[in-house]
């Protein structure tokens, strides 16, 4: 992917991360860390947007200046002190933001007072006509404004990646959030790159060692890629709670039922094809009950009240004290399998001897033994049938018992 390609993607998701946080932000504005990420991600959106070779000679033919530098520089600066903000908050930490909004006004007018000694500096200007893009002799208010800038957003970088690292800690088992982090982790890096690039670049022509390359030979797709990754993450990381609180959309619920209920098909068809007597419904005659699409909520209900069904009807053939019971509890556990991944095994597992027993001994079974569909939620039961569905599917113990038990049948 080109620089100019990674430019275009960066402007795109940070308008994206704007327009999604300003929403959030008309709902939520008395919240500080809404309200610094908002006005962070603007600030963002336009730094980049100045970039774009549409954009910057049109302010700077408005303002009858090189004013595209200290505007988008200074906006970088503002949006990273935002974004700290943000993460202070978000991490419930108990940083000095008067102190960090004066270290962000400091390096501000340090650069633009640097700017303001030799604003024609070829230093400061965007384009194949700036030293950024074609290289040249550089001024020293240019270099020490560049160093000044990358300072402080190398700075800032530093205190995002370690705030980010101390969220994570804190919520490591969200699974969003974890992503969300891991993005802002990742563009944290290519910014930290893209700020020792140009510190080490700038030093060496303070030094007057000029190097082989142009700045934006590197830079042009470090920071693209930077602001990219760490907008959408920390977008992300803000918006994971709104997400969450959303209403399923018909849509979602539909393949969440589809979902569900394919994961239930293997088990559920074992029943229905030992005994069809349980079935709701006769079987579809032209597709088979895991391609029709249709009624997905009522498909899944029925395929849980079935399986529900057929295991009522074993039950009573394989009891919890059965010897079949105990081997499947026996190589659950040494396979060191505890709680409901344990239970799921030994149901998978007397789910197969009973199915065979009741096929070789046929109208022993005490239909309606012990409990049946209807004590939990449906939601639990999905849960509970799709544990037993995995085991069923993939642990070998259910197969090692039936084995077993075949054995000594005929031994």
């Amino acid at each position: 992917m080109s620089a100019a390609t990674l430019l275009v993607v960066a402007v795109v998701v940070g308008m994206t991360a704007t327009l999604v946080k300003f929403r959030h932000f008309l709902r939520d504005r008395a919240n500080p860390a809404m309200r610094a990420l908002t006005l962070g991600c603007l600030a963002l959106a336009a730094a980049v947007a100045i970039q774009l070779p549409v954009v910057y000679p049109v302010l700077n033919a408005g303002a009858g200046f090189n004013a595209a530098w200290p505007v988008q520089h200074v906006l970088v600066v503002i949006a990273a002190h935002l974004i700290v903000v943000f993460f202070l908050h978000s991490t419930e930490s108990h940083g000095n933001a008067a102190a960090l909004r004066a270290v962000a006004v400091a390096a501000s007018v340090v650069m633009c007072v640097l700017f303001a000694l030799e604003p024609g500096a070829r230093d400061f200007v965007h384009g194949p006509g700036g030293l950024n893009d074609s290289g040249g002799e550089p001024t020293v208010v240019g270099a020490w404004a560049f160093i000044t800038f990358s300072v402080y957003l190398g700075t800032a970088i530093v205190a995002i990646s370690r705030l980010s690292a101390r969220w994570s800690r804190k919520a490591k088992h969200i699974r969003w959030l974890s992503l969300a982090l891991g993005l802002v982790s990742a563009g944290a890096l290519f910014g930290f790159a893209y700020c020792l690039h140009k510190f080490l670049y700038q030093l060496a022509l303070v030094s007057g060692h000029t190097p082989g390359w142009t700045v934006s030979s590197v830079e042009g797709w470090l920071m693209p890629a930077a602001t990219a990754l760490s907008a959408s993450g920390i977008v992300l990381a803000a918006s994971g709670a709104h997400l969450d609180r959303r209403p399923r959309g018909p849509l979602r619920l539909w393949w969440e039922h589809y979902r569900a209920r394919r994961a239930l098909y293997p088990l559920w068809h074992r029943f229905r094809t030992a005994m069809p007597e349980i079935g709701l419904i006769p079987p579809g005659r032209v597709l088979p009950d895991w391609l029709l699409l249709d009624n997905a909520a009522f498909r899944l209900h029925r395929a849980v009240v079935e399986t529900w069904d057929g295991a009522r009807h074993i039950r009573s053939l394989v009891p919890p004290d059965d010897p079949a019971a105990l081997r499947a509890r026996e190589l659950g556990e040494a396979a060191g399998l505890r709680g409901d991944d344990l239970a799921a095994v030994i149901t998978a597992a007397t789910i197969e001897v009973g199915l065979r027993r009741r096929a070789e001994r046929p109208g022993e079974e005490v239909v309606g033994a012990g409990p049946g569909f209807g004590d939990g939620d449906l939601a639990d039961e999905v849960d509970w049938w799709r544990r037993v569905a995995r085991a069923h599917r993939g642990s070998p113990i259910p197969s090692t018992v039936l084995s077993e038990q075949v054995r000594t049948a005929h031994a």
